[in-house]
């Protein structure tokens, strides 16, 4: 069992595991859009995509949405860390550190603000990746 912060991590691997899944499709269709090389020329907006054009951006919109507060709060800390952010001097990552540097700036009443913050991150299925191992949760 992996827990922090009051938060059990172990609770949100289903979760973790969806958002990683449907990301790597956005990235595909991301991809096959922009270019088969991967590379994309321009920055891409995912919030000026119009959710109504792909089925991909919808899907992950849509399930970010579906969940609950908290599991939303549980990627998107899982997410930074990944990212970077709250890295240790030895490389690992304190997940209970990072939620609390969010609980004390306080989170958006309005908890699609915060699914959009994860929804925006273009490599997200990488970074929650990189969060978990960070964290030493496998998936």
């Amino acid at each position: 069992m992996v827990e922090h912060s009051n938060i059990d991590l172990d609770n949100y691997i289903d979760e973790i595991l969806k958002v990683i899944s449907l990301a790597e499709i956005r990235d595909r269709a991301t991809e096959h859009e922009y270019g088969e090389s991967g590379v994309i020329d321009s920055v891409v907006n995912f919030s000026d995509i119009s959710l109504e054009e792909r089925e991909e951006d919808k899907a992950l919109y849509k399930y970010l949405n579906s969940l609950q507060y908290d599991a939303i709060k549980v990627i998107q800390v899982v997410m930074y860390i990944g990212r970077g952010d709250f890295l240790d001097e030895d490389g690992t990552s304190s997940f209970s550190e990072a939620w609390d540097f969010f609980e004390e700036q306080g989170w958006n009443e309005n908890k699609q603000v915060e699914a959009m913050q994860i929804f925006e991150k273009a490599p997200l299925a990488e970074y929650l990746r990189s969060g978990c191992k960070r964290l030493g949760i496998h998936i």
